[in-house]
């Protein structure tokens, strides 16, 4: 223990229950840190440590402002440590001995609520939980409200999902920490912390009753849930997930209202290396104002806005009827210029509401939060007004459900004052005419601060002193000065308090008689100006989840509206969301064609048939465009199905269920894997997951070994996903040799056109029907500064090579091998429905197998295996 006095005995009792957390210890006007927090706060924020007197030793302290505190607290919380905030809890005016002290709550990454401690975009916080071999989080984010938990899979493919939303902070079972590594190695570990939560919590029983209490319902049906042990991974971790939150802020979380669970095939599956390639979220390179598609996408004008465009591309839609009505409202704000700039311009004015209103939930909102808040809420009548003119279904239901709150508005207007400062502590909070009580005391400040005005004239004339000043201070309250050269001068009745280096300070008994009653008015004041806040913030909590309901459709309203703008600036056109196969005219990269300029981006086609056209093979130089047109096709789908209009001239696309995109290893390299290795999982990834409705993008894959192991890979994978998986899919190669592919159904060859000048070439980036006639890699070589003698011996070498046999793949015969995979096949069919116990199985349960079944039954037919 540090010390030995009454203060620090209270400081080991507070901190003994917060071993974890560096507290923040409220002593006055600072927040005071002690022993090893003080040691590590110190190093972190730059602060001398001193000492304070423990009694028999000098304890190690340090301390920061209260009123500045935000900014140290978000340093520390960055650095990876909890904060907790303990702050004096009774008026040390009223306290008898030492003034009592409580933590009111934990900071953490995942938790944060202050604008300087959080990003424009979501603030997620995850819990993990596992029941038998069913593994699920629940996702949450405090600061708006979300929360959601996914439906329970294998532990692959939850925390594969996890990592789509980027937590900041992730909670465990302290008695379940055995897949903590696993998550560590999904997530990494910089700038995610991860912290254990009471086992408890993640019980079954204790979290579905937790859930039930906060949402105030008998069941958990409603949400999806249907008591069943399949769905229990889910509940467990949102119930912990929730407990953890309303531990750490130490209130209810009002602000959370709704809850669902969620399936992975809810919407299309994205995975992480194919969300890095395509630059959905960030730019590849993002240091040099590259933008990535959320960049090019983003005109929203509110932050929540903001969220809510990120979200969709995380979750592109699978449903066709759904992408639809996303497109017909984003069409329709497109159309109509006038009413998408009128609603911009009022979007504008309007403030994070979201994360106002969780401010306003855990009882930490200011006045200038409420002020944003009213300000925000002077728009909403006139954003209704705008949107009865439209028509489409997204609109016509947000209008008949849209609340305007201004009732919640003209509270507001009423009660707090428009120049109400930033600390709630001080007074001028209250608006003028809001309370009788609060009129009365202002008027016998005001009175007060008059009369000081009038004796300091009267004390003026009296003692012909010019200078003479009155001043104020909490040690001796409102005193006269009076300088040394007039000290003479000073009447008998004046009361020598201090003196001064060139002055005397002096009181006399009718300026304390109106300082104890100016004080008395002033302290009465403040306090109850506070009290009035607090019990409007409380008022306010009461209509949360309108606040809440009216945010979510102004967000969907902000993002069509900068869907639409982003579609005028950039020519875009609308898709046609299709059962099977793409057809597009002059398709563009959207983030190629910002950074050429759009007079300088060569376009192209794009044509997939399920039966004729499926596998494109695509061949040509270095540099001549392959990865740019695979990249466009893959985004094109995704700008699709989250409702946005795609650059092409036209478009007509397959609503498809994932996206794969294989291009480049880089972001793996620093874990330690082969660049090989790293294609070689991400390959098995696809392979393993897509189906006959996925999209598939791969670029040079077989690179990294030797050229023969490659392109044994390269075709057999080729094959695999022609033949088995039936994919769209568009494979770029240097392997000339797979171009003999083309002659199976399904695979078309396709390559970039090159102007070959003989001793130089250029690039047409344009795609043309037919393979490459070679791969000019030399050519490139010469084009990027090799040297003259080794540009001739590469050509040389090339030459005797050429000459030596050729790879002819028609010759491989791979039909034993296939027919052996697939008798394998029907041994595992079989084998699978020997394994079922039918007596155990929900109806359910027992429907949804026979479906996979014949699925397996029908593939076994198709290749004569049944």
């Amino acid at each position: 223990m540090i010390g030995t006095t009454p203060m620090f005995k209270q400081y080991h009792a507070i901190k003994a229950d917060h071993k974890d957390a560096i507290l923040f210890f409220r002593m006055g006007d600072f927040y005071e840190m002690f022993g090893d927090d003080a040691k590590t706060a110190s190093d972190i924020l730059g602060l001398a440590l001193t000492a304070r007197d423990g009694g028999k030793v000098k304890v190690p302290m340090c301390g920061v402002p209260f009123h500045s505190a935000d900014a140290y607290i978000a340093t520390l919380v960055n650095a990876g440590h909890k904060v907790a905030i303990c702050e004096q809890v009774e008026d040390p005016k009223e306290a008898k001995g030492l003034v009592r002290r409580d933590v009111i709550r934990v900071i953490t990454p995942g938790v944060v609520l202050d604008d300087q401690m959080l990003a424009k975009d979501h603030n997620y916080i995850a819990s993990l939980a596992s029941i038998g071999k069913k593994y699920s989080f629940a996702i949450a984010d405090a600061s708006t409200g979300q929360f959601f938990a996914l439906y329970p899979t294998d532990q692959k493919t939850a925390l594969d999902e996890l990592e789509r939303y980027h937590p900041v902070e992730v909670i465990y079972n302290d008695a379940q920490s055995d897949m903590l590594p696993r998550v560590k190695d999904i997530l990494g570990e910089s700038g995610i912390q991860y912290n254990g939560h009471y086992a408890f919590a993640f019980r079954l029983d204790e979290a579905e009753a937790y859930l039930k209490k906060h949402f105030a319902v008998n069941s958990l049906d409603v949400y999806g849930y249907d008591d069943s042990a399949q769905e229990g991974a889910a509940i467990a971790a949102a119930g912990a997930l929730l407990n953890y939150i309303e531990t750490m802020q130490r209130s209810k979380a009002t602000n959370i209202g709704r809850f669902y669970i969620t399936h992975i095939n809810d919407y299309m599956v994205i995975d992480r290396a194919t969300r890095y390639n395509l630059e959905l979220e960030q730019a590849l390179v993002f240091n040099d104002g590259s933008a990535s598609l959320l960049d090019i996408l983003d005109h929203t004008k509110t932050a929540f806005g903001r969220r809510q465009l990120r979200q969709w591309l995380e979750h592109p839609l699978t449903k066709r009827k759904d992408i639809e009505k996303r497109l017909e409202a984003t069409d329709e704000l497109f159309q109509a210029h006038h009413i998408r700039e009128l609603l911009g311009d009022r979007l504008g004015h309007i403030m994070d509401m979201e994360r106002i209103t969780s401010r306003i939930s855990y009882q930490t909102a200011n006045a200038k939060d409420l002020l944003s808040l009213k300000q925000s809420l002077e728009q909403l009548p006139e954003i209704k007004e705008i949107i009865a003119g439209l028509s489409a279904e997204t609109f016509t239901s947000i209008y008949q459900t849209f609340d305007p709150l201004q009732d919640i508005r003209a509270l507001l207007e009423r009660a707090i004052s428009p120049e109400a400062p930033f600390s709630l502590r001080d007074g001028g909070i209250i608006r003028d005419g809001y309370h009788d009580e609060v009129d009365q005391l202002r008027q016998m400040v005001g009175a007060g601060e008059n009369w000081l005005t009038d004796f300091i004239e009267q004390e003026r004339a009296r003692t012909d002193i010019k200078n003479l000043k009155i001043g104020y201070n909490k040690v001796f309250g409102y005193y006269i000065e009076i300088t040394k050269s007039q000290l003479e001068k000073a009447p008998t009745d004046y009361e020598r308090k201090q003196t001064l280096a060139n002055s005397e300070r002096y009181i006399t008994p009718a300026l304390k008689d109106m300082e104890a009653r100016m004080l008395g008015a002033n302290d009465r004041l403040k306090a109850l100006e506070y009290d009035l806040f607090v019990d409007l913030r409380s008022q306010l909590a009461a209509h949360i989840k309108r606040i809440l309901n009216t945010s979510r459709l102004l967000a969907v309203l902000d993002v069509h509206a900068a869907l639409a703008t982003c579609a005028i600036v950039n020519r875009y056109t609308r898709p046609e969301p299709l059962e099977k196969g793409f057809d597009v005219t002059n398709l563009r990269h959207p983030m190629v064609e910002l950074a050429v300029g759009a007079g300088n981006y060569v376009a192209n086609a794009v044509e997939f048939d399920p039966e004729t056209s499926r596998f494109i093979l695509l061949t040509g130089p270095n540099m001549s465009g392959k990865s740019t047109y695979c990249r466009s096709i893959a985004i094109a789908a995704i700008m699709m199905q989250i409702g946005s209009f795609v650059p092409a001239d036209s478009a007509r696309m397959a609503v498809v269920d994932r996206v794969f995109a294989r291009i480049g290893a880089s972001d793996q390299l620093s874990r330690g894997q082969s660049t090989f290795m790293v294609e070689m999982n991400e390959v098995s990834n696809i392979l393993n997951h897509a189906t006959e409705h996925s999209l598939i993008v791969l670029d040079e894959v077989g690179r990294g070994t030797s050229t023969y192991d490659g392109l044994s890979i390269a075709y057999a994978i080729v094959r695999y996903i022609n033949t088995r998986i039936r994919a769209m899919t568009i494979f770029a190669t240097h392997y000339h040799e797979l171009t003999v592919l083309a002659d199976e159904e399904g695979i078309v060859n396709r390559s970039v056109a090159v102007d070959d000048m003989g001793t130089d070439i250029v690039f047409r980036h344009t795609i043309i029907e037919g393979p490459a006639s070679k791969s000019y890699g030399i050519h490139v070589g010469k084009m990027a500064g090799l040297p003259s003698e080794l540009i001739a011996m590469a050509e040389n070498t090339l030459n005797t090579l050429e000459q030596a046999e050729h790879v002819d793949l028609n010759k491989v015969d791979d039909g034993d091998i296939y027919r052996r995979e697939r008798t394998l096949d029907l041994e595992r069919f079989v084998q699978s429905m020997a394994d079922w116990d039918l007596d155990d199985l929900a109806i359910g349960d027992l429907l949804n197998q026979a479906i996979k079944w014949k699925k397996e039954a029908l593939t076994l037919t198709d290749h004569k295996i049944l």
